[in-house]
């Protein structure tokens, strides 16, 4: 009987040392949890603000330069810009494209400056840009577009139509790329792709697009 009961209370403080054991694990483990979901979270803030607001904040810096003149060369420039572009972070690198892009269409539009420049300035932001990006590609096309437009280089003509081309097989739809295609063959003078163009442009042409060309 003594033993029977000795037994009872042995197997009863095991089964309640268990249930200690299996209570700090589970808290353990839900401590783990806690623990790489804080770090998660802390990894999606850094990578995906911090690190973009830095990148953003170089930008602003480097487009301060620009617009200051202190550049003395554009190979300066381009060591500059590639601080921003070789900025790692992945959320804001189509951004920084963007908003180059507009600065690059500014300088290479300028009276003043340069055909070799500007060249160079347009190469620059090529090599820059997103491969399949059809947005990038678009502004490609505009850049080339307005290097022709000032330099008169057959060269970039093509450049600019098969920009303007690329995009068009991926999006045949996209009235933009269709009237950037318009006014280059109308800059050409080529009265029969300047139709073609305008044909293709109304065909899809949106009654929002529509409105807006008719204002």
């Amino acid at each position: 009987m003594r033993y029977l009961l000795s037994g009872s209370i042995n197997l009863a403080l095991k089964e309640r040392k268990q249930q200690i054991n299996e209570k700090i694990m589970r808290k353990e483990i839900r401590n783990i949890i806690l623990f790489l979901i804080a770090i998660l979270v802390g990894l999606g803030v850094y990578c995906g603000a911090y690190r973009p607001f830095q990148k953003s904040q170089l930008y602003m810096m480097k487009n301060r330069e620009l617009a200051g003149s202190q550049y003395k060369s554009f190979e300066q420039l381009e060591e500059n810009y590639n601080q921003v572009f070789n900025y790692s972070s992945h959320v804001g690198q189509e951004e920084a494209f963007n908003y180059f892009v507009g600065d690059v269409m500014n300088l290479i539009s300028q009276k003043q400056q340069p055909e070799d420049i500007s060249h160079a300035l347009v190469e620059y932001l090529e090599s820059k840009a997103i491969e399949g990006n059809l947005l990038h590609e678009l502004h490609l096309g505009h850049a080339y577009f307005r290097l022709w437009e000032r330099f008169g280089d057959e060269e970039y003509f093509k450049k600019a139509k098969e920009y303007y081309a690329k995009v068009l097989e991926e999006a045949p739809r996209l009235p933009h790329v269709l009237e950037s295609l318009f006014r280059l063959y109308e800059k050409s003078g080529d009265t029969e792709k300047m139709a073609v163009s305008y044909t293709h442009l109304r065909a899809h042409e949106t009654s929002l697009h529509l409105v807006c060309r008719l204002l």
